[in-house]
């Protein structure tokens, strides 16, 4: 039962090319969001837009494979982070990626995700 608390998979669309940064410690930090287009028959919606986080060798290869456009399966974790700016305390979700998949739009998700990559 707990190997899947706190668990999920998205798949969706890079907004933006990956930003990887090296932090003081030299562990690498990648940031990405992934949007999420509503379907056919909900059109009025908005996209829903998820602030992706990846650390170390997750991190460093998603830096090399993916870029804006791209679609792409990711599984993590949600992580709440609570922050203060001018006095307000801001909550902000963000998904924490355990490993990920990119995908090529005209092949089934199922033949696509057996090479998931950690």
């Amino acid at each position: 039962m707990y190997a899947f608390h706190n668990h999920l998979q998205l798949v969706g669309r890079i907004g933006h090319d990956p930003e990887l940064k090296i932090l003081s410690d030299g562990s690498p930090l990648l940031r990405l969001r992934l949007y999420q287009n509503p379907g056919r028959a909900d059109t009025a919606r908005e996209p829903q837009v998820h602030q992706l986080i990846a650390w170390n060798d997750v991190a460093r290869k998603m830096h090399a494979l993916v870029r804006r456009g791209d679609r792409l399966l990711v599984h993590g974790k949600l992580i709440n982070r609570k922050r203060k700016h001018q006095s307000q305390t801001i909550w902000q979700t963000e998904v924490h990626i355990s490993y990920f998949a990119p995908l090529k739009s005209a092949e089934p998700i199922e033949e696509q995700t057996q090479y998931l990559i950690h």
